[in-house]
Formats: C-alpha cells, structure tokens, sequence
C-alpha cells in the first residue's frame, strides 16, 4: 500500500480545532497515520504543521522549532481564558493618553529567558489534573510560572482599546499570557483577541495552504504539497556521512564520529540528498542516533 510520508503546512482557519483540521487531511489522503506539531486554539488560524506515515516521527523537532505570531490584544477588559473565548470577568479604563513608547516600554520586560505563568484555561496539568478541568469546576489554583523563551515582540498597530503585536517565540510560550500581561503592566487588563500564527521553524505563511484548496487538489495534488522529511528538518544542522556510514547508521550501529559540537543533526544518504536516514543527536560528548530510514 503506497503510504506517502512528509510534511504538510497547512493554513488553519479560526473556528475549528487542530485535530479538525487532522480529520479532514485523513478524509481528503486516505492515510491514517497523522500528527500535528504545536497545537493551535480554535480561536487561531495559520500555520499549523500535519505530519503523514513515518514523518510523524519528526514531531519533537518540528515542535521545538521557532514560531512567530500576529496576536491583537484588546486593552482594559479581562477574561476568565485570558482570550475572547472566555468570560468577561472585569473591565477598566485604560491609562490616560497611552502612547506607543508606552506600549513598547512594557513589552520590553516580557522579552527573553522570561518567567511566565500559562492561562488557567489551558492543558496544563496541575496536581495531576488538567488546568481548564479545574477551572471549569470554579476551584481556586494557581498556576506555576515556568520559563519560556521570547525572541522579540514588535508593535505592529495602535488602534485603542486594540493593539497588533509580532511576536517571535520559543516553544510553549503562551500568547495569551503575553496579553493579559501587558494589561497588567499597564494598569489595567488584557486578553487575546485574534491570533494568528505565522511561521513555524522554516515555515511560514507563504509554504502554507488552506483546506479549502487541498480539497480543490484532490489525493494526488495533496501528495504532492508533502515538504520530504530530510527538507522539512532545514533547520537541523546537517552531517556528512559516506555511503558506507550511511548504511551503519541506518542499521542502527553506533560510529565513532570524533568530536560533534552540542546540537541536533539531519543526516542525508549519501547517494539521495534528499533522503533522510538518521537523526544525530550530540551533547558535545555522546551521540545518540535516531534511524529514520533502513538502507
């Protein structure tokens, strides 16, 4: 049975969840086995990476890869999912004459290695039980802070009570967290109001198609949209291997390759660049390896 592997980026529309969007590449492939790097809410649209058949292996690096976001933030009114799903629990007038250099002062103290506490709606577990399961029962916690990684974020558009951001994160930050607190900082509150994620890794929106036009492709038009494993990994440093290593390391046999510099790499066969064969995995003293394809 012909099972293509690679990976497909897709443009999520708003309104529909991450594993809706699996549903319909399952209906509109015939393949069953698929998985979705880094989930996006149903309230979000973008960029959403849907690996088929052995690509799915691919997930932890996918996952870990940059993203970036354009996320609007609605200033002086607070809700109980910090986004526009939830429930308006307060509301405030917002400082008076707020500038951009305000704005911007603000956003400073959220970028970098940076302690942020998730949203209690969320998928969290704490004490063993999902977060949105505790606040849907109306118990009182608290949600740990953990720390994330902020590349930057830019002010893009000023039209008050909103505000229009780029943000460019690491994994598992949370952009709702981003917007409610800058309404803190600011003096008053703050919740997601639309987001969009534009880039994950080396994927961006340009790379990405909608389902409306997979479904207009057809089975054979989607395949041919899969980005190949050892090109979906662009940002994985890559490790040139000879035939003959190439063949050890497909057989999961161990090489003594010298020192190899802390990181992750992609290895190609040697004689199909385009093939990929192993991932290298190295802290600077030992190298595990993950064989992807058997030569």
């Amino acid at each position: 049975m012909f099972q293509p592997s690679g990976v497909l980026v897709v443009d999520k529309p708003s309104g529909i969840s991450s594993f809706d969007v699996i549903r319909r590449v399952r209906r509109l492939s015939g393949q069953r086995k698929l998985g979705h790097a880094g989930t996006l809410d149903p309230m979000a649209s973008g960029v959403l990476l849907v690996m088929m058949n052995k690509a799915t292996r691919l997930t932890p690096y996918l996952t870990d890869g940059r993203k970036r976001y354009r996320a609007e933030v609605l200033l002086g009114v607070q809700t109980d999912s910090d986004d526009a799903m939830g429930e308006v629990t307060n509301q405030a007038d917002l400082p008076p004459q707020l500038s951009r250099e305000q704005l911007v002062d603000a956003l400073t103290a959220f970028v970098g290695r940076v302690q942020q506490v998730p949203p209690q709606v969320s998928a969290l577990h704490v004490d063993g039980v999902r977060a949105y399961k505790l606040a849907r029962r109306g118990e009182e916690f608290e949600m740990p802070a953990r720390e994330v990684e902020i590349e930057s974020i830019d002010v893009l558009n000023v039209a008050l009570p909103k505000v229009e951001l780029d943000v460019r994160c690491g994994k598992g930050t949370y952009i709702r967290s981003i917007a409610r607190d800058l309404g803190r900082a600011l003096g008053t509150f703050g919740h997601l109001s639309a987001l969009r994620r534009t880039q994950v890794g080396p994927f961006d929106l340009s790379l990405a198609t909608s389902l409306e036009q997979l479904e207009a492709l057809g089975m054979n038009g989607l395949f041919e949209h899969l980005v190949p494993p050892y090109e979906a990994l662009s940002d994985l440093l890559p490790l040139d291997l000879d035939a003959e290593a190439c063949r050890r390391v497909s057989m999961g046999q161990n090489l003594f390759l010298g020192p190899l510099p802390q990181g992750v790499y992609r290895v190609a066969d040697a004689e199909n660049e385009k093939e990929l064969v192993a991932i290298v995995l190295s802290d600077g003293v030992t190298v595990q390896t993950k064989v992807f394809t058997a030569i």
